[in-house]
């Protein structure tokens, strides 16, 4: 099976290529291989040596910032051993299959939840609640977004109960940590991504600026996954 690996890798002209200058062995037999700011983690599945400073490392993909679907060693620019690989295809199809056990976890945690979400929901401002009742017409919609949506929008509304002002909601938001904690001690900030926050402050400005249309505005998700996909009032009333 090794050998078969090999050959297929070889053939692959989609791959990257670096110098190691500093390997971390780790306990479970792994490793980390660095060379200046890139750091990769190497699991040793198909039984390579060890990779050494200075050796030659091949990783397969499509690029910076794709999935890496192996890792081989290379010596006098040949490809000699893999740490471990799959073929576009077989990567294709263990995607697809952590897709669905994805999807069948969210569902079961979105089922699961019920009661707790529909009291949470209830409890929002109205314009936040109707903002989540428009999303929810898509029966798809809440197991896939709703935790991050809600999540986005309870916060939004402490943020709109403690400061009435947009212009003082945008200044809030340029604070240090320190003073934001301060300000607001009841955020969740430990639980917060960059864009978890700057979606709620920006549902807070429109909570108290404009409540009339906060459930027209944009998906907290939209930036990742686009509007069609998150079921924006901006798609639908484009086709009307």
């Amino acid at each position: 099976m090794t050998t078969k690996r090999l050959t297929e890798a070889r053939l692959e002209r989609n791959y990257l290529e670096f110098k190691i200058d500093r390997v971390d062995m780790l306990d479970d037999g792994s490793f980390d291989v660095r060379e200046d700011s890139t750091c990769i983690f190497i699991k040793n599945e198909l039984g390579a040596r060890s990779p050494r400073v200075g050796d030659t490392i091949r990783t397969f993909g499509k690029g910076r910032g794709y999935i890496i679907r192996g890792i081989g060693l290379v010596e006098k620019g040949e490809l000699v051993a893999l740490y471990r690989y799959k073929t576009e295809d077989e990567e294709d199809k263990s995607q697809k299959l952590e897709n669905l056990k994805s999807d069948k976890r969210k569902r079961k945690e979105w089922e699961d939840h019920k009661e707790n979400r529909a009291a949470t929901i209830a409890a929002l401002p109205e314009p936040l609640r109707k903002r989540i009742e428009f999303f929810m017409r898509r029966t798809d919609w809440g197991w896939n977004f709703g935790p991050y949506e809600i999540f986005c929008c309870v916060e939004a509304a402490k943020i709109a109960e403690t400061i009435a002002s947009p212009i003082d909601i945008s200044e809030f938001a340029k604070l240090s940590s320190s003073a934001q904690e301060k300000l607001i001690p009841h955020l969740d900030y430990e639980n917060h991504s960059g864009n978890t926050f700057g979606a709620a402050v920006y549902l807070a400005r429109a909570l108290v600026e404009r409540p009339e249309s906060v459930f027209k505005d944009h998906g907290a998700l939209c930036p990742w996954v686009g509007c069609r996909e998150y079921g924006c009032f901006a798609v639908e009333a484009n086709q009307q």
